[in-house]
């Protein structure tokens, strides 16, 4: 069948004037003046929903102030976004499932992101942001407020295997690290007092590493979530010397939860010609 290139008013109020245009190569173009529409729901979608799967991407021009809700709702062939410097606003769950969009620039225009903008954006791996941005920075790819206090979103395509939170961060936003599959290591301070609902859900094979008595082991305990506490000191029993340059470590079972390597228990006896030699582990 022919494909034919289709334009639809989606302005949001009277006083606006925005026109979305999908061309025949799969380019969706936004223009006008104004706000698009911004109550899109899963029951009331897009009017180009039935023929997303066209849309390769997107270039929203001056003169456009948001990106709607559900905007691009399962754009799943979206490969490469353009948003222009009139955009204010990100609406909530704008790109949700747009399955391959690897990167995303923030301008320094958007003073506003919806919750969940980029969830289940499963190849997501870098979101820029400029410098100029007042609320917003991306430190490595990962999105967090203009402080560093708060982590908003870290990419769910990004393959890093452990990741360390700094000192700075207080906060994990709603969903932070949601579907991140790649994390099996996260370090998170005593600093961070605050983890939002379902900041860490289905990252199955993830283990939080924290200390005793912090929000993030509370968390991890309450939400059935593995984690290792990083400050225990590992306690070893000497036994009773029986013959001279003999001794004998047994190292107690619980240690191994405090991550020290094997090797840290490598000890020297002084023999009575006065050689060292290093010291055998008992099983």
């Amino acid at each position: 069948f022919e494909i034919k290139e289709r334009t639809w008013d989606i302005s949001a109020t009277s006083s606006d004037s925005i026109q979305a245009t999908l061309s025949t190569e799969g380019i969706l173009t936004i223009s006008g003046s104004g706000n698009m529409i911004s109550t899109w729901t899963i029951n009331n979608k897009t009017p180009w929903y039935a023929i997303r799967e066209r849309i390769k991407s997107v270039k929203i021009e001056d003169g456009v102030t948001n990106i709607g809700r559900l905007a691009f709702n399962e754009c799943t062939e979206l490969t490469s976004i353009e948003i222009s410097n009139s955009v204010t606003n990100i609406g909530h769950s704008a790109f949700f499932k747009c399955s391959s969009l690897k990167s995303i620039e923030i301008k320094g225009s958007v003073i506003t992101i919806g919750n969940d903008a980029f969830f289940r954006c499963s190849s997501l791996e870098n979101i820029y942001v400029y410098a100029s941005n007042p609320n917003y920075v991306g430190v490595n790819g990962v999105l967090y407020n203009k402080e560093k206090t708060k982590i908003i979103k870290y990419p769910e395509g990004k393959q890093d295997a452990e990741y360390k939170i700094s000192s700075d961060v207080t906060s994990i936003g709603d969903s932070a690290f949601k579907y991140c599959d790649s994390l099996t290591n996260i370090i998170i301070p005593s600093s961070v007092t605050s983890i939002g609902n379902g900041a860490f859900d289905n990252c199955d094979s993830l283990t939080i590493m924290c200390k005793s008595g912090t929000t993030a082991e509370t968390y991890a305990i309450e939400n059935d979530i593995k984690y290792i506490i990083d400050d225990i000191v590992p306690t070893v029993k000497l036994n009773t010397q029986v013959n001279v340059g003999t001794i004998t470590i047994t190292v107690e079972s619980k240690d191994e939860t405090a991550g020290v390597d094997e090797s840290s228990y490598k000890y020297y006896i002084k023999e009575e010609n006065g050689e060292y030699i290093e010291g055998v582990k008992s099983s």
